[in-house]
């Protein structure tokens, strides 16, 4: 994103894709690079388009919604919160997913930060550096993309998702949750997911009705 006639130009026919395929939002990254590699006139000019491109969605009443996700300026729970403290309008929206290789109470605090503004959340379970749990060390080499990252049935993060399901159901809005990755990208696979996740929510939401 920048601020130039052509990037507005790009956007417009976007937008033209998205009112003929009566979509209710579209995708979008802060740029290409961290908040924290981002120099200040590069925050600053996807800022402004960010703004541009909110108004000229709202005439269509479809949203705006970042991802959060490295390589932009919402690279992390910091950085997502400081950058939608730029972008306040009322079509600005955030996308929320279980960042790799961290605490879950870490991840916990992330997506409630955003709450206010969630429009989706995409849910899988990886494991990031081993096989068998989160285990990220810098300081003995980078991370390779996808031999360090490791796919998992939904059914063996059930802890996790517990507690992030239990965070969206307590905000009391319909959000949408999307199944981002499955293992070996394997059809069967992601009906076992769908089905798991769907049996979850029917659980979580009756055992907090009693409380309520």
């Amino acid at each position: 994103m920048g601020s130039t006639d052509v990037n507005q130009t790009s956007f417009s026919k976007v937008l033209l894709t998205a009112e003929v395929l009566e979509t209710r939002s579209i995708r979008v990254w802060a740029g290409t690079k961290n908040y924290e590699d981002s120099s200040q006139e590069e925050i600053a000019s996807i800022v402004e388009d960010t703004l541009k491109i909110a108004e000229m969605a709202a005439e269509k009443n479809i949203a705006i919604c970042f991802e959060f996700h490295d390589g932009t300026l919402t690279n992390n729970n910091y950085s997502a919160l400081k950058f939608s403290n730029l972008v306040v309008h009322p079509n600005v929206f955030f996308s929320w997913q279980p960042p790799h290789g961290y605490k879950t109470s870490y991840a916990l605090q992330g997506l409630k930060e955003l709450l206010p503004r969630l429009y989706t959340v995409h849910i899988y379970h990886w494991t990031v550096g081993s096989k068998d749990k989160n285990k990220v060390n810098g300081t003995v080499r980078e991370l390779i993309y996808p031999d360090d990252y490791h796919r998992h049935p939904l059914s063996q993060g059930v802890s996790d998702l517990d507690l992030y399901l239990k965070c969206l159901l307590n905000e009391g809005k319909e959000i949408p949750i999307l199944i981002e990755f499955v293992k070996g990208d394997c059809p069967e696979q992601f009906i076992e997911d769908a089905l798991f996740l769907s049996h979850l929510v029917k659980n979580i939401s009756i055992d907090l009705s009693h409380i309520r």
